[in-house]
């Protein structure tokens, strides 16, 4: 087992965290979200009025959706070594993993 190799790919998963903060919360600027008492009109005109920074947001939450597959690999390998011959967690850890990147990458 490398070791400098496994404490990089856990901490791309504190990388995809900053980014994903960073991203949709900071730049893109979601937070507090729009209020329930604005009309729709309201809140489309503020989405088209906040593009710039809301496609920079999300360029940097698709970034660091890339990031989560190192993550998931190092608790795969570590699932792995638990589970000996036959590693079925540490599989469908890895399955889980390309979904939770693809629900990221895709609406961003």
């Amino acid at each position: 087992m490398n070791r400098r190799a496994h404490l990089a790919c856990t901490h791309a998963g504190l990388l995809f965290a900053a980014l994903l903060i960073c991203g949709v919360f900071i730049v893109a600027g979601w937070i507090p979200p729009p209020s329930p008492e604005r009309t729709a009109a309201d809140v489309a005109r503020g989405f088209a009025a906040d593009r710039l920074h809301i496609g920079i947001g999300m360029t940097l939450l698709a970034l660091g959706s890339a990031f989560y597959w190192p993550f998931s690999a190092a608790i795969a390998s570590q699932l792995r070594r638990i589970e000996g011959a036959r590693p079925v967690l540490a599989v469908t850890e890895l399955a889980a993993a390309t979904g939770t990147v693809l629900a990221v990458l895709l609406p961003a």
